[in-house]
């Protein structure tokens, strides 16, 4: 996103709608598959030597479930305030960065299917969420 500064006007701001594909971000990896794109939109506000950009994130994310492996859905839907120091020659801003640290902070540290996920049993390894375990353990 780039955003051309002398472009916002004094009073009121200007609207930015945006799609990302996350490969772009370098958010897709192995554990980590974004379902469609990153849709971004902004509203942008400059005063005398700063700039506030709210910012609101929709994505959908595929998780693993880190107790029973099973893949799952991740709905995002954050909004966003930055608060930026803009220089009299400056021409444009790009948050990009920011952006991105946003949207891997949404990210669990445990990703989980759901809070009452049993996870695998450890003797036969089978999901206990969808069957029995076949071990006696």
């Amino acid at each position: 996103m780039r955003i051309q500064i002398n472009r916002i006007p004094q009073s009121g701001g200007l609207k930015i709608e945006e799609s990302w594909d996350a490969k772009t971000l370098d958010l897709n990896v192995d554990r980590l598959r974004f379902k469609g794109a990153i849709n971004i939109a902004a509203y942008a506000e400059k005063g005398y030597n700063n700039l506030t950009l709210s910012v609101n994130i929709i994505a959908c994310i595929e998780l693993s479930c880190s107790r029973c492996l099973e893949n799952y859905i991740l709905s995002v839907d954050k909004n966003l305030k930055f608060y930026y120091t803009i220089e009299r020659n400056q021409i444009f801003l790009q948050p990009d960065s920011d952006i991105r640290e946003e949207i891997i902070l949404c990210l669990p540290v445990k990703p989980l299917c759901s809070s009452g996920c049993k996870g695998l049993c450890i003797g036969c390894g089978r999901n206990l969420n969808k069957e029995k375990c076949i071990c006696n353990k």
